[in-house]
This record gives C-alpha cells, sequence and structure tokens, in this order.
C-alpha cells in the first residue's frame, strides 16, 4: 500500500510539475499555419544525396493526404520510383492492382479497407491522392511509374 501511495504521488507531482502550459495554451503558443494550396516541397541539394525519403503524417486529417502527394509528386520529378505508404502488405497489393488497372472499383475496396484499418484517415483526399498518383502513372515510362 505504501509503494501504491508513493506511485501516486510521483504520478501527480510528474504531471503538474511537466504542464506548465494547459493544452490548449500550449497549442496557441507553438502552432504554425499555411494554406495547402501554396505548399511546395524543395529539398534542394540534400535529396541529391539519398535513396531514400522518409516522412510521417498527422493522421485524422485530411490535409496530408494532400501533402503527401505533393511530396510524392515532387520526388517522382527527382528520379524516385518506389512509395512505401504506411499501410498494410494487403491493401498494397489492392492500391497496385489499381495502379496497374486505374480499375476505381479496386480503389474504392482499398479505401474501404483504409476505413477498417484507420478510420480517422479514410477520407475523399484518400481516393483522391490515389487517383492523381494513377493519373501521375500515365504519363510517366514504365521504368518511371510509382509502385
Amino acid at each position: 500500500m505504501k509503494q501504491l501511495q508513493i506511485l501516486i504521488a510521483f504520478c501527480l507531482a510528474t504531471i503538474s510539475f511537466s504542464q506548465q502550459l494547459d493544452t490548449k495554451t500550449y497549442i496557441e503558443k507553438h502552432k504554425s499555419t499555411f494554406q495547402v494550396e501554396n505548399f511546395t516541397v524543395d529539398l534542394g541539394s540534400d535529396l541529391a544525396s539519398n535513396d531514400m525519403v522518409f516522412w510521417g503524417i498527422v493522421h485524422g486529417s485530411q490535409t496530408p493526404q494532400v501533402i503527401e502527394y505533393k511530396l510524392l509528386e515532387y520526388l517522382v520529378e527527382n528520379g524516385f520510383t518506389y512509395y512505401m505508404p504506411e499501410i498494410g502488405m494487403a491493401q498494397a497489393y489492392f492500391l497496385n492492382k489499381y495502379l496497374e488497372s486505374g480499375n476505381e472499383d479496386v480503389l474504392l475496396f482499398a479505401a474501404h479497407y483504409q476505413t477498417l484499418r484507420t478510420p480517422q484517415d479514410a477520407s475523399i483526399e484518400f481516393v483522391d491522392k490515389w487517383k492523381k498518383i494513377y493519373q501521375l502513372n500515365q504519363k510517366l515510362t514504365n521504368d518511371k511509374k510509382i509502385v
């Protein structure tokens, strides 16, 4: 019982001292905004010395889907052809089938799976991103297509 009391006291002390700002105040102090329409990607000379680029997204928002496509488009323009999004093997299989065929039923099946896997990321923008990737692939030669 004494250990439990010490643990509770430690947790309460940690919480009270570690959060000097409440969440709303912290966000107000550290926020930044931008317009997605004006978002551009330029990794400059850093890109030339790399074979892979990793990025992460904030889940639960439609905006990262739009930004991710813009980043992917930039990378394709700079010679990258492999795209490894944060999805499972089964979903990757169907999205690759969509990229090969353009069959939107396959895309919608993969999008439905997204609602089961990470519902906070299942959005119209998710589907639109894949449609744009398909359209981008149609303009590329086979050796430059995103797979």
